[in-house]
């Protein structure tokens, strides 16, 4: 993309990397954070916005369904990039949570080439607070609920999945009596 013949020609050929001119914040980068990038996360800068643009480079080229989901979750999560509290450790422990440390950092490292006002972004900060993060693991399960009443089937589902926003929501902590309702 440094050479303007080449980048018009490749542009031309792939038209959905419009989003070249993040690059050169990728280029700016310490080679010590260079290295967590994978060639997907690159692609990933080229392509992803807050839309869902990204599915017809995927579809028209045939990705993995790992690579869909990656620039899926990105997107997603555009518009949280842009909110300060969204990089707090409770928000990373609970975006961990739904996903993975892995998926975390790639959001992370994505924000950090985004714009220049990202640059405020303690990545070294971050990328350690998620490699140290210990998210507990939700305290009730199906047999809890079935031992006060509960069914096996649809209706246990979805108490649960009540439950385990409630807890999310509450910062993983959830209220004894919230459990027997």
């Amino acid at each position: 993309f440094k050479n303007i013949e080449s980048k018009e020609i490749f542009i031309n050929i792939f038209p959905q990397f419009k989003f070249h001119e993040r690059l050169e914040n990728f280029n700016n980068l310490s080679d010590k954070f260079i290295e967590y990038f994978d060639q997907q996360l690159i692609l990933a800068l080229l392509l992803v916005d807050q839309t869902n643009n990204y599915e017809f480079f995927c579809y028209k080229y045939k990705t993995s369904n790992s690579i869909k989901n990656k620039f899926k979750i990105i997107s997603q999560n555009f518009k949280n990039l842009k909110i300060k509290n969204f990089y707090n450790e409770q928000n990373l422990k609970k975006f961990i949570y739904l996903n993975d440390k892995s998926t975390v950092k790639d959001v992370m490292l994505f924000a950090k080439c985004v714009d220049n006002m990202y640059k405020k972004i303690n990545i070294e900060e971050l990328l350690e607070l998620i490699d140290k993060c210990v998210v507990p693991k939700f305290p009730i399960s199906g047999n809890d609920l079935k031992k006060i009443g509960y069914e096996s089937g649809e209706e246990l589902g979805k108490k649960l999945k009540l439950l385990e926003k409630e807890w999310l929501e509450n910062n993983f902590f959830i209220n004894e009596n919230l459990k027997l309702n």
